[in-house]
């Protein structure tokens, strides 16, 4: 069975639901918003982690909506499980050949937190 992703977003004021088309890239994965893997034998719902409260809510619902309508005859039993940004399992993650752990890093902020150090063991020396 084919593995789908859709995205729950909220960004144009109202709750969309969306397929995203083509192959699976964990570039797809924005972290103001919530995904939708379905697996078909398990769906999974990935929070980004600046997602809307409305999004998260949601998706669970419409995940369910999925199996519930899907023409393929899918048990309402389908495995619902919750995916959050950085703390992914490696069951998600297999579902994303290219799959790297530095990808939602944010370089500005590993430079933040480099100043910050350098700062601290200037300050240290300073002080012997």
């Amino acid at each position: 069975m084919s593995v789908k992703m859709a995205d729950v977003s909220d960004a144009e004021g109202e709750l969309r639901v969306e397929e995203i088309l083509g192959s699976l890239e964990q570039t797809d994965l924005l972290p103001k918003e919530v995904c939708i893997l379905d697996c078909f034998d398990k769906v999974f719902i990935w929070n980004g982690k600046d997602a809307s409260e409305a999004e998260k809510a949601s998706s669970e619902g419409f995940a369910k909506k999925f199996l519930e309508t899907d023409p393929r005859g899918r048990s309402i039993e389908t495995p619902i499980l919750f995916e959050n940004q950085e703390k992914e399992s490696d069951d998600f993650k297999t579902y994303f050949p290219e799959w790297d752990n530095n990808c939602f890093v944010d370089p500005h902020q590993v430079l933040l937190e480099m100043a910050v150090q350098m700062k601290l063991l200037t300050q240290r020396q300073t002080i012997c």
